[in-house]
């Protein structure tokens, strides 16, 4: 990851992001990393300039999907979130399987298990929404038992 300035507001911020975090205007230069050589290159680009692969996070729309190199997406994650969240289906797709356990015992223990997964299915929602566009923080770290994950 490099800085890059904005040309709106001349303040630094990373080359990933869609946006300058400081005044919004949009990124033209977010770059991205060819999954074959790992060349970087602009996000928009349909392939790789260097090996001519293509770009798997680029949609026909001209617009872009985050896809880890798992598969995995904060789509998934939401949906899992508002269908099976109380049962912390969510969390078992994120790889969080010790919350997720806790979460599906919690079911079991009278009012605090089921208030706890409630609350589990509520911030799950939260996070995938928040967190369409880049869900590595939802995958890449463990989610504090009672609150939302923070990029």
């Amino acid at each position: 990851m490099s800085m890059i300035k904005c040309p709106e507001c001349k303040k630094t911020f990373s080359d990933k992001a869609e946006t300058c975090p400081h005044c919004g205007v949009k990124n033209t230069q977010r770059a991205t990393y060819c999954s074959e050589c790992g060349e970087k290159y602009l996000a928009n680009m349909q392939q790789c300039p260097k090996c001519g692969a293509p770009n798997k996070n680029f949609k026909k729309n001209g617009k872009t999907e985050i896809v880890r190199a798992d598969g995995k997406t904060s789509l998934t994650y939401l949906l899992l979130a508002v269908f099976l969240g109380f049962f912390g289906g969510h969390l078992f797709y994120a790889g969080h399987k010790k919350y997720a356990i806790l979460t599906l015992v919690g079911i079991f223990v009278p009012f605090v298990g089921v208030i706890n997964c409630i609350v589990q299915q509520i911030t799950g929602i939260i996070n995938g929404a928040t967190h369409l566009d880049n869900p590595n923080p939802l995958f890449d770290k463990e989610p504090p038992f009672w609150g939302v994950v923070k990029d």
